[in-house]
């Protein structure tokens, strides 16, 4: 647990009521809360030392607890409380992309840029674009970017622009200070 996490727990069991033996449950179970925090997806599992009596169905509360112990799974967290909530999930998807729509709206000069959220990927659907406007996957090339890729990254763009392919960068969030150089590439073509 992180130092701002037992912080948070602290502020949590000063509130009393549910969580007033909070600190007292984590200290007596380490194990239990050990073996939860492993989960890959703890959001969706039960939580230690009976909580879901002590709490209810509370998908908010549930919510407190996560980010204790696992921040990185707020989002899903936030996902399921949303869900809760609303009694659907209409507000938690990402609305669908039209892609014939996006290729009408571009040009071989024109970059398409997709700002994506955790866990999207639109690279079967390019290809499938692909593949029913006549482009063929001979002049698609898509590139992971990550540590080092930089010059890859600039070959398959200028060299796409020259040839006409397509290129798709993947993984852009990796290398946030590369994007101004990406930026002046796209300008220089």
């Amino acid at each position: 647990m992180s130092t701002n996490g037992w912080k948070d727990a602290v502020r949590l069991a000063d509130m009393g009521g549910c969580w007033k033996s909070l600190l007292e449950d984590i200290r007596e179970n380490e194990k239990q809360w050990k073996n939860w925090y492993d989960l890959t997806s703890p959001e969706e599992a039960e939580l230690p030392c009976n909580y879901y009596e002590k709490i209810g169905e509370d998908k908010f509360k549930v919510l407190l607890i996560c980010r204790i112990f696992r921040p990185d799974r707020v989002v899903n967290c936030i996902k399921r409380f949303i869900i809760a909530i609303m009694k659907n999930d209409f507000y938690v998807k990402s609305p669908p992309i039209v892609y014939k729509k996006v290729l009408q709206q571009s040009t071989e000069k024109t970059p398409i840029v997709f700002i994506l959220s955790p866990g999207a990927d639109p690279q079967a659907e390019v290809q499938k674009l692909i593949e029913e406007v006549g482009i063929g996957m001979s002049k698609f090339y898509f590139l992971a970017l990550g540590q080092g890729m930089e010059d890859d990254a600039k070959t398959y763009i200028e060299r796409g622009a020259i040839r006409g392919h397509w290129v798709m960068l993947q993984n852009c969030h990796l290398l946030t200070s590369w994007l101004k150089t990406l930026e002046g590439i796209i300008e220089n073509l």
